[in-house]
């Protein structure tokens, strides 16, 4: 566990230190640059070479053990972008680490970017680490290359950029099928005249997403389906943080004017945060927790934009109270990093975290 609070008590006092940054943006350049790359490089080994931690571990080396000896045709019947990097960990070098250092390596990037156009980008990964990278990037191996995915797309939004926002979230849904939720909001970065061209490419990229599913996932569907919905399956917490979420989205629906944000940012984070709002409200009607958990994480970057941006839409003309409200939000994250690890149900499946090539050394050291 020792780990795990040494990092994220690194990055919240970077959110400190840089609280006084003049908004809109940190800019981050010389040793600060260095800081921030060195954090995502070390989240990388983190939790690419993580040994036998997560919920989900299991699950992974069983798939590598499977398409073990197989030919490369194996896959189509899975999500082709985790399971053509699980073949090549089987067949050719690395193992389960090979996939897991691929989607830690989509993920931790996704989020540095997306951090990096935020006020303050360490406050952004602050909010980000306890539950977004410890749980989900080390638990849910697959989602998190597609939340990853996500957030490169999200990162930068400006008009006219929906072929962008497609290619990327499609990649995305080769690593989890859930994720082409996310796809339509691509609309959303259009400007106010919608252009024959741009209709066109989305309509070639609906068509290709279609293909893509019918070849590759229809046979998993009612499996995924029955264990989902007819088996009522359970997700311990799923209120809290669908609610979490769900606020962060409210408070930027009704405060959306004072952020920092241009006209088409503010279109997409409106009509995303509105469906944030909607999975906190459809979590207290739905007896499915855990379908409406694992959406819910794509929604997830709501709360990281809002509360990364929370201490810069005060005015500084009757005294700057950022550094309170960051001071807010480091100990409102560490309450949650401190939730999970002491009283969450399945937590035992991070804990002790264990670093792969630690564990070779330690072996080959009859240690």
């Amino acid at each position: 566990m020792t780990i795990y609070w040494i990092f994220f008590f690194c990055v919240s006092v970077l959110a400190l230190r840089y609280s006084n940054a003049n908004p809109p943006y940190l800019r981050l350049s010389g040793y600060r640059t260095h800081i921030l790359d060195s954090a995502s490089l070390f989240l990388i080994f983190i939790v690419g070479f993580r040994y036998q931690v997560g919920g989900d571990w299991s699950a992974y080396a069983s798939l590598v053990e499977h398409f073990e000896g197989r030919p490369l045709s194996a896959i189509k019947t899975y999500e082709v972008g985790y399971a053509f990097f699980s073949w090549l960990g089987a067949n050719l070098i690395g193992g389960v680490f090979l996939p897991n250092l691929i989607c830690a390596l989509i993920f931790v990037l996704g989020l540095r970017k997306f951090c990096l156009e935020l006020p303050n980008p360490f406050l952004a990964m602050t909010v980000a680490v306890p539950y977004l990278v410890w749980v989900v990037a080390q638990g849910y191996t697959k989602q998190s290359a597609a939340i990853g995915c996500f957030l490169f797309a999200s990162a930068a939004i400006q008009a006219n950029q929906t072929k962008n926002y497609l290619l990327t979230t499609v990649l995305g849904v080769l690593f989890h099928k859930t994720s082409v939720i996310l796809v339509p909001f691509g609309l959303l970065l259009q400007s106010r005249k919608f252009s024959k061209t741009n209709l066109i490419w989305f309509l070639v990229i609906c068509v290709v997403l279609l293909l893509v599913f019918y070849l590759f996932f229809l046979e998993n569907m009612w499996s995924l389906s029955r264990y989902y919905l007819t088996d009522r399956y359970k997700s311990a917490g799923a209120e809290v943080r669908l609610i979490m979420t769900g606020v962060s989205g409210l408070f930027f629906l009704m405060f959306a004017r004072y952020f920092r944000v241009t006209l088409i940012q503010e279109r997409f984070w409106k009509i995303f945060s509105l469906g944030a709002v909607v999975l906190a409200c459809l979590v207290w009607v739905l007896p499915y927790s855990t379908i409406l958990d694992r959406l819910g994480l794509y929604w997830f970057p709501v709360q990281i934009f809002v509360l990364g941006q929370l201490p810069y839409i005060f005015s500084t003309k009757k005294g700057d109270s950022r550094k309170l409200i960051i001071v807010f939000i480091v100990l409102l994250s560490s309450l949650i990093q401190w939730i999970w690890f002491f009283y969450g149900n399945s937590v035992d499946y991070w804990l002790p975290y264990r670093f792969y090539p630690w564990e070779l050394l330690w072996q080959s050291t009859g240690g």
